[in-house]
């Protein structure tokens, strides 16, 4: 539960999480920037499921990476 409470104080102290997080997706990838934030909310976002024995888990995620084939999609 720590790791959850750090995960807060650091979203309260950091008024440029969001930016400093979507920049750390493909850094090597200059630009795009607004892909990356698309990716990271598609990444830790989703809708919560219900299974039928009562546990939560994240909704699948929906993503098409499309491009050439050296422009690192994996």
């Amino acid at each position: 539960m720590s790791r959850v409470n750090d995960i807060r104080a650091t979203c309260e102290t950091d008024n440029h999480l969001f930016e400093r997080l979507s920049k750390s997706i493909c850094p090597e990838i200059f630009g795009m920037e607004e892909v990356k934030k698309a990716l990271l909310l598609l990444m830790v976002g989703g809708i919560s499921k219900e299974m039928d024995d009562g546990m939560k888990i994240r909704g699948n995620i929906n993503v098409l990476m499309m491009g050439d084939p050296g422009v690192a999609k994996s």
